[in-house]
């Protein structure tokens, strides 16, 4: 197995992703949104 420790065809992030990705507003929404899903999945599963 080899050990990769850079990746030169990877995309890099904008400044804009960058600065939503370090915003905790940002990454609250998102887990919310995250979690709501999972929910509504689980619901479904469940009859």
């Amino acid at each position: 197995m080899s050990n990769v420790t850079s990746f030169p065809d990877a995309r890099k992030p904008s400044p804009r992703e960058v600065k939503a990705r370090s915003n905790v507003l940002v990454q609250a929404w998102r887990f919310a949104v995250l979690n709501l899903k999972m929910i509504t999945i689980v619901t479904k599963g469940h009859h």
